[in-house]
């Protein structure tokens, strides 16, 4: 499962790195893999757009820009990742939108964190730049 830190400056993005996550979430700062909030498609690159807005996404994937939709139910999206709040996650929710292409946010937490890794979602998006740690110490049973 990857795991992305929400950052808000480029120093937490190349801290995140350090850290072990697949990459960051941020309005700007750029990490290895980049969920990019903008509303300029011109500045999205190699990012992934992260948005909620239809709209803006159908033009990201008329530019062939990759696009994780945030969508706050269960449900389909023309998006390559759906963005979905975790506690509207279960093992059928998540296979009706499709487990590979889903990332769960909000998560904070290193048991929910485990349970969604059990399901098989794609990847959580989490605040908690402590959450790999905490999940490895989970695995090994320490505190």
């Amino acid at each position: 499962m990857e795991i992305y830190l929400e950052v808000k400056t480029q120093e937490e993005a190349n801290k995140a790195e350090e850290l072990g996550f697949n990459g960051v979430v941020s309005n700007g700062p750029k990490g290895k893999i980049t969920f990019l909030r903008t509303e300029d498609l011109n500045s999205v690159g190699d990012c992934i757009l992260l948005t909620e807005n239809q709209e803006l996404a159908k033009r990201a994937r008329e530019r062939k820009l990759r696009v994780a939709m945030m969508v706050s139910s269960v449900g389909k999206a023309d998006a390559d990742i759906l963005v979905v709040p975790y506690g509207l996650l279960n093992p059928r929710s998540a296979r009706l939108m499709g487990l590979r292409r889903v990332v769960a946010y909000g998560v904070n937490d290193p048991v929910v964190a485990k349970r969604l890794k059990e399901m098989g979602i794609k990847g959580v998006i989490t605040s908690n730049p402590d959450l790999i740690s905490e999940m490895e110490k989970l695995d090994r049973g320490t505190p």
